[in-house]
């Protein structure tokens, strides 16, 4: 099995069991959470559009049972089956989305000492309302840009994490502190070349990323400019680049579950 403590998201939980009553481990642990691809143990094949997950009851509910690495549900699956196992592939926010509403929780890498967590039922609501809290549209009338100095390690890791939806999508982002025409002062990160079809995707991942800051008065613009504008000449210039992962090739063999876009997540059998 592997190192319990080996993930971004085992971090985040160990962050978050170390300290139960600070808010924002507890947001950053949701954060991850939502970011992650996690392996669901199904109780036969994917169908076209649902999914029949492995469940079991508590007292607190019923639950199903996900990982966030494949050796984990392998040794898992091989404890209470003793052979191979059926799973898929989906996101957490994905998950969530799928299961809002069910009266059902997820049971995060059960028997993996320090990397295993009940989400609940109601745990499970509330992440999804957050996720599904839109960002403003406006038109942008940036003034002045700057950069953006130092920024804190919360925000970096938040933009980091959103930047993960931005791979294959963006060429490059450069974050910029923007003064506006009508005066006000903010954070603008800038991201090139996306298709428009995907503007509102990625710009909702970098709201999410925010929104589990929970820092009320952190005002982050996302803009569109093509990459060979002036304007994104001057956000290269004044701006900190931050970096998008490369498309990474999969390995992996198994299913991925339908529903992967969390717009329009698989249904329960």
């Amino acid at each position: 099995m592997s190192d319990p403590i080996s993930s971004p998201l085992d971090k985040a939980l160990h962050a978050m069991n170390g300290a139960p009553d600070d808010e924002q481990a507890r947001m950053q642990f949701y954060a991850e959470f939502a970011d992650t691809t996690l392996i669901l143990l199904l109780t036969a094949p994917a169908g076209d559009d649902s999914i029949a997950p492995h469940m079991f009851e508590t007292d607190q509910g019923a639950f199903v049972v996900a990982f966030d690495q494949e050796e984990r549900l392998a040794d898992f699956a091989a404890s209470i089956e003793g052979g191979a196992a059926e799973y898929a592939q989906l996101p957490g926010r994905a998950l969530a989305a799928m299961l809002d509403g069910q009266g059902v929780g997820i049971a995060l890498n059960p028997g993996v000492i320090g990397a295993e967590y009940l989400c609940t039922p109601e745990a499970v609501t509330w992440l999804v309302a957050v996720l599904e809290q839109s960002p403003e549209i406006e038109e942008a009338r940036p003034g002045d840009i700057s950069h953006p100095g130092e920024i804190s390690e919360n925000l970096r890791s938040a933009l980091e994490r959103a930047m993960r939806n931005a791979t294959g999508l963006a060429s490059a982002a450069c974050l910029v502190k923007a003064i506006h025409r009508g005066g006000a002062e903010g954070l603008m990160l800038g991201l090139l070349d996306v298709a428009p079809q995907d503007e509102a995707a990625l710009a909702g991942a970098v709201s999410n990323a925010v929104q589990f800051l929970g820092d009320l008065d952190l005002r982050l613009d996302v803009i569109f400019p093509e990459k060979a504008s002036p304007f994104a000449a001057q956000l290269a210039q004044a701006g900190l680049a931050l970096a998008i992962p490369e498309v990474e090739e999969t390995t992996s063999t198994g299913p991925s579950a339908p529903g992967m876009d969390p717009a329009t997540p698989p249904r329960l059998r």
